[in-house]
């Protein structure tokens, strides 16, 4: 009995022998290729797959101008390339060069979820360590119209039960996406191509089954995708209602996303649904605006607490913004607040306070506004409640802070320290600072009180 590496080698030239035969057996063949499939997971099992030798049969019996009539054996041709793809990167290149990329998009574009999810991985790994020029792929082959294709099939599937009784459907969708996400991130200059497809990517958001884990795919990469791809112009006012709709999906997600996940996973996971929030406030619908601030600033039956310590959607929001350990995602929440701000300062100290304002302010350089006492924002009710700037809660309910006053003797304790605090700083160099206490004491506004004062 053969070993792996010998029954690879006989499997591999029954194929070469193959596809020169008349009467090609697609059936036979493609279960030899399967057994061929099993043992090339290993590669240092199946050396003769993983070589220009090995490929070249592969590829022709995936991608030759005959495999429409071998729908088993391209397949299973075409996944095994994919997989050899994957587990030796070198072999992208031996691929390209093999000059079958434009057969590859012919057979990704063959509109079966078998067919998306195989030529989609291909395609999306030959992104990476190879030559293959896409942008011709693009520009000539209709690359991004074929996938544009795709997703208009999964848009249109969303409702059927196929869809969802298939994970095949589910899995092609997110090699699609990947390989999207790739194409539109290494080549920003074919930006208008890509943008066609933003309508199918909001049309399957704002229909699709929310899994368990709300940003688990393929819901991840469709946000992904959204937040990287140039969106068009809106053409006519029609679409306010279809972004009104994606908007409550959008918040949907986010809700569901700080509800169920740590700190640490929405760390990089929320970035992508962030963009794409702000990316719908930037298309200047009004309903959009009104909902997308009703639900992520803090409305005023919040203001009973300071600012953040409510269970709502902008309470957590906050929360997140000013969590420890985070680097990323803080800015990203306190740009979004910022623009449903109008990207005015005073409306947003108002609207989150200016404890959750100010480090936005700081590293932005943008000016403290003057007389936070009276800020009054977009989220402001009734203009006679009094708000607390720093914390956004309303002073009626605040809770009374009760201390004793203090005694002569400990103002005098108090300034002691001050001042030795005072003395210090100034011998460090660090700073040149003036003592407030020595000034005052020397211009005779401050004098020692005496043993027989009275405490």
């Amino acid at each position: 009995m053969p070993g792996p590496s010998e029954k690879a080698q006989e499997d591999l030239d029954f194929v070469r022998a193959e596809l020169q035969n008349d009467s090609f057996e697609d059936a036979q063949v493609g279960r030899r290729l399967t057994s061929l499939k099993l043992i090339a997971r290993e590669p240092e099992k199946a050396s003769c797959v993983y070589c220009r030798d090995g490929l070249t049969v592969l590829a022709e019996a995936a991608f030759g101008r005959k495999n429409a009539q071998r729908p088993i054996s391209s397949l299973e041709a075409a996944r095994i390339i994919a997989n050899a793809l994957l587990l030796r990167d070198q072999m992208q290149q031996v691929l390209a060069d093999l000059g079958y990329t434009e057969r590859i998009v012919d057979f990704y574009n063959q509109r079966t979820a078998d067919h998306e999810f195989v030529g989609a991985r291909i395609l999306f790994l030959l992104t990476y360590k190879s030559k293959v020029d896409f942008v011709a792929l693009i520009e000539s082959h209709l690359l991004l119209d074929h996938i544009g294709a795709q997703l208009l099939r999964h848009a249109s599937s969303l409702s059927s039960s196929s869809f969802a009784s298939s994970p095949m459907n589910a899995m092609a969708l997110v090699e699609t996406l990947k390989l999207l996400y790739n194409l539109a991130s290494k080549f920003p200059g074919q930006m208008h191509f890509f943008s066609k497809t933003v309508s199918s990517l909001i049309n399957i958001v704002s229909t699709i089954s929310i899994p368990s884990g709300p940003l688990d795919p393929p819901i991840a990469q469709l946000l992904n995708d959204l937040a990287i791809i140039e969106w068009p112009t809106p053409s006519n006012q029609n679409e306010e209602e279809i972004m009104l709709g994606f908007t409550e999906r959008m918040i949907d997600l986010l809700d569901r996303s700080t509800s169920s996940l740590r700190a640490a996973q929405l760390e990089t996971m929320l970035i992508a649904p962030i963009t794409v929030t702000r990316k719908l406030n930037e298309l200047h619908y009004t309903k959009v605006k009104q909902l997308l601030r009703l639900s992520l600033l803090p409305q005023d039956e919040e203001r009973d607490k300071p600012l953040g310590h409510s269970q709502s959607l902008a309470s957590r929001m906050l929360r997140l913004q000013t969590s420890g350990g985070l680097t990323i995602l803080p800015e990203a929440i306190s740009s979004l607040l910022f623009d449903l701000s109008d990207h005015d300062a005073t409306k947003f100290v108002h609207n989150i306070g200016y404890g959750h304002a100010a480090g936005h302010l700081m590293t932005h350089k943008i000016p403290i506004p003057q007389g936070l006492e009276t800020a009054n924002g977009s989220g402001a009710g009734n203009g006679e409640v009094q708000i607390n700037p720093v914390t956004g809660q309303r002073l009626d309910a605040e809770t009374p802070v009760s201390m004793p006053e203090m005694t002569d003797k400990e103002k005098e304790r108090e300034a002691e320290r001050l001042f030795v605090l005072f003395e210090k700083l100034k011998a460090t160099g660090v700073m040149n600072v003036e003592n407030p206490l020595r000034t005052a004491q020397e211009s005779g506004r401050f004098e020692e009180l005496s043993d027989s004062d009275p405490d």
